[in-house]
């Protein structure tokens, strides 16, 4: 019974739950509900650290504290053509006049081994993906800038209206928690995002 109440619970938006909260307090006196998750909330997923970047009425998404390590990028990135000899970083896509990203190799890679590996039993809603430009916008500093560099997920440039010879390029964010573009054919770092029900989110260790 207590669980199908805090499923219930969780399902609620935010101003049922917080008229909810008031009528127990007043009948019942000052109890602890979970709690409404914010932004910059943090979470564990087996050793690596997320956050809370955008909350929905019954769906979460998270993002990775850092980049993917060079130890990670080795393991999961096995393609050396896409592979940086000497650091963290990774090709975005082999086709220099596409900058889609499910169409990307770091889309390919995210989804496939590294979700089946790194997310296990979870029930990640959508595909594991990056930050887009207005999200890195959107982030304080803390959280926008990690010292790295890493790719989002948003085209620079329309790939369809390319003049001849020109490539295909995706914004970025440089060392300084700057955005920037580069083409698809550079090396920079991967912060993989994932999306959750609230629920979900319940059962992972709050720092």
């Amino acid at each position: 019974m207590a669980k199908n109440l805090l499923n219930n619970y969780v399902e609620l938006n935010r101003e049922d739950k917080e008229s909810l909260l008031k009528l127990l307090r007043e009948d019942l006196g000052n109890i602890e509900l979970p709690k409404v998750y914010k932004k910059y909330d943090k979470f564990h997923i087996g050793d690596d650290k997320y956050f809370v970047l955008n909350v929905r009425e019954n769906e979460i998404d998270i993002c990775m504290k850092d980049v993917l390590t060079r130890a990670e990028m080795l393991k999961y990135f096995t393609d050396k053509w896409y592979q940086d000899s000497s650091d963290y970083c990774v090709r975005y896509n082999s086709d220099i006049r596409n900058n889609k990203y499910e169409d990307s190799y770091i889309y390919k890679v995210l989804n496939g081994a590294f979700k089946e590996d790194k997310y296990k039993g979870l029930n990640i809603i959508g595909n594991v993906r990056l930050l887009t430009k207005e999200e890195v916008e959107n982030l304080d500093e803390e959280h926008k800038n990690i010292n790295k560099y890493y790719w989002t997920m948003t085209p620079y440039n329309d790939m369809n209206k390319l003049e001849d010879g020109s490539n295909a390029w995706v914004f970025y964010v440089n060392s300084n928690g700057h955005l920037n573009n580069w083409d698809v054919n550079f090396t920079l770092g991967v912060r993989p995002v994932i999306t959750l029900r609230t629920s979900e989110l319940l059962q992972l260790q709050n720092l």
